[in-house]
């Protein structure tokens, strides 16, 4: 059964909850007392410090384009780290993915 725990931009703030209701209303009240990043997320089984989807551990962590948003766009740029989504990037290790 999964775990889930409340997070933010500095980590797990809170955890130990069977559902993800119950992290979501935690996670609500951190937002209502000024955390805006604070959000549910079930618990990686592994590390119990990361989010299951976002677990840096285990690599899971989804680069997202900046552009449109997706996982996977037209190509991934080595120098700007990002998806230009667009073949109009100027660095030279732009690559068609």
């Amino acid at each position: 059964m999964p775990e889930y725990g409340v997070f933010n931009d500095e980590g797990c703030i809170d955890s130990g909850y069977i559902t993800y209701e119950r992290a979501e209303k935690v996670a609500a009240d951190f937002r209502a007392q000024g955390d805006e990043y604070a959000k549910a997320s079930e618990i990686c089984p592994e590390h119990e410090e990361q989010p299951a989807a976002d677990c840096e551990e285990c690599g899971n962590s989804d680069e997202l384009c900046s552009n449109c948003g997706e996982p996977e766009c037209e190509g991934w740029c080595d120098d700007c780290e990002d998806y230009p989504c667009e073949p109009d990037c100027t660095c030279d290790d732009w690559s068609d993915a």
